[in-house]
């Protein structure tokens, strides 16, 4: 990458910040890659980023077997046709995933998805998070490694 391009680590975490969805990468036993869009969210202070998924699926088998894992979000994104190119700001975390089991600590992470991604609905969520919890998996990516690039 063009060190002009390079974008600081906290404006590469500002981007993580302000974004709602992005691309967790995994790969199969095989090695076969996968890529899957999702929601997430990053919380500063566990320098971590969760999301929610069903217990049972191709992801949960890639995660279970292999946790090591990479998430892209693209920031502001602008085609500039006259100059036939795209002005953008992206991010790329490696990083390690993990399912949440402790109870509190899902039930945690579930309110904070939901404040950050439906904040109307909060009521309603807490509301479903009084009771027992739903089936879903929480998964916390705990970042290792992050990058950033604008053009």
């Amino acid at each position: 990458m063009k060190p002009e391009n390079k974008l600081s680590d906290s404006a590469a975490l500002e981007i993580l910040k302000n974004g709602t969805y992005g691309v967790l990468s995994t790969a199969a036993p095989d090695g076969t890659p996968y890529g899957i869009p999702l929601n997430y969210v990053y919380v500063p202070e566990d320098s971590a980023l969760y999301f929610h998924c069903a217990v049972k699926g191709r992801k949960m088998e890639n995660l279970t077997a292999n946790g090591r894992v990479s998430f892209a979000v693209v920031g502001n994104e602008q085609i500039a046709e006259a100059q036939l190119t795209t002005h953008f700001e992206s991010v790329i975390v490696t990083g390690t995933a993990s399912l949440i089991t402790d109870d509190t600590e899902k039930r945690a992470k579930l309110a904070r998805l939901c404040e950050v991604l439906a904040p109307s609905a909060v009521e309603r969520s807490n509301t479903i998070l009084s009771g027992p919890l739903p089936p879903v998996a929480v998964v916390k990516i705990a970042i290792g490694e992050i990058s950033g690039k604008k053009h």
